[in-house]
């Protein structure tokens, strides 16, 4: 969607396909449209300006506040500038130069290794929401879930559920990418052989299994 001289487009998820979301950037700046931010909704924004041939690039930032500025300053000296952060850990990165912002693949493993057990930790703070509100909804509605609004068990079992459903889809992520490691230093190729398509299938269909296994459960 395209508004006055800013463009904005949905991301395509950057915790599982910043190689694909990096490719779409470049082709962006290729066409004159120049990645601003990413806002809390997950769109991209982007800002009218000349074509450019740019890369660019995120990294998880895993440190302290105190760490941050020296963390920017670092890949600025490396000739990377630092356009955005989102939610104070992806911190975008653009340049006019091709080399790979990861020099070595342990050190992409690492990173995508830190960001998902992050990620995983602070998920246990929706299982507790949902803990939560299976207690209210006792409280309010009886112990048999046939008298709770729909709604309302749906959202306590998917709070519940959310830290499984997030583990799920990095395993099927993984074992569907075994080989993206190997890519630090090309992830322009790597983004081709992502198919968000059919990696979305795959996981609604192992949310359906696994939703209505906790149905019965419970």
């Amino acid at each position: 969607m395209r508004i006055g001289d800013k463009k904005y487009l949905v991301s395509l998820g950057v915790a599982f396909y910043p190689e694909k979301e990096m490719l779409r950037l470049n082709k962006q700046a290729e066409e004159g449209w120049h990645f601003v931010k990413m806002n809390s909704l997950g769109i991209l924004v982007f800002q009218k300006g000349m074509p450019q041939n740019l890369t660019y690039s995120v990294d998880y930032f895993t440190g302290s506040k105190e760490d941050y500025a020296e963390y920017i300053a670092l890949y600025e000296h490396s000739g990377w500038q630092h356009v955005t952060t989102f939610m104070k850990r992806y911190c975008y990165f653009v340049s006019n130069c091709p080399a790979a912002i990861f020099t070595d693949e342990k050190s992409y493993q690492t990173r995508i290794r830190q960001e998902w057990r992050q990620q995983f930790l602070q998920s246990l703070w929706v299982t507790l929401l949902g803990v939560l509100f299976y207690l209210a909804g006792n409280f309010f509605f009886g112990g048999s879930f046939d008298n709770w609004p729909i709604i309302y068990f749906a959202v306590t079992l998917v709070a519940i559920a959310f830290p499984v459903v997030l583990l799920m889809s990095m395993g099927t992520i993984k074992l569907l990418y075994q080989k993206r490691t190997k890519y630090y230093n090309k992830p322009e190729k790597f983004a081709k052989k992502q198919n968000i398509v059919r990696d979305t299938v795959v996981l609604m269909i192992l949310g359906a299994i696994l939703g209505g296994s906790l149905a019965l459960l419970l």
